[in-house]
This record gives C-alpha cells, structure tokens and sequence, in this order.
C-alpha cells in the first residue's frame, strides 16, 4: 500500500468506527437507553441517516487528510 496515502486510509476507517460507536453512544443516551454492557450496545446499533452519515465521513476524511499531511510534514 505504499504510496496510496496509507495514513490517511487507516486513520479514516479508524475513525469512521469512532463516530458511529459515538453517535450510538449519543443517541441511546438521549433515548434513554440503559446500556447494560456490549451486548446491550451492540443489538441496539444502528447507521444514522444518509445524510448525517455523509457529513460525518466527510469530516472524518477531512481530519485524515490533516493527519496525513501532518504526519508526512514532521517526516521532513
């Protein structure tokens, strides 16, 4: 994977995983959801909505890029 911007791919699908477990986090509290442990988590997970969902991988894609960049800039 060399030279395919492998920073900024690992961090991007590490942090999409973050902000769905975040929004579901989010949105059972606000539901009121007791979380009784992952099992509990987890059988309640969902995907948000389309839109939502784009937002959301944009600005994780973007704070890769940053990463990325960053990274290589300190590299020099």
């Amino acid at each position: 994977m060399k030279g395919l911007h492998t920073i900024a791919i690992v961090t991007f699908l590490v942090f999409s995983i973050e902000a769905l477990l975040h929004y579901n986090l989010g949105k059972q509290k606000a539901e009121r959801k007791e979380i009784a442990g992952v099992g509990s988590f987890m059988s309640n997970f969902e995907l948000p909505p389309a839109k939502e969902m784009v937002y959301t991988l944009l600005i994780v894609g973007m704070f890769a890029s940053i990463t990325e960049f960053t990274i290589k800039g300190l590299k020099r």
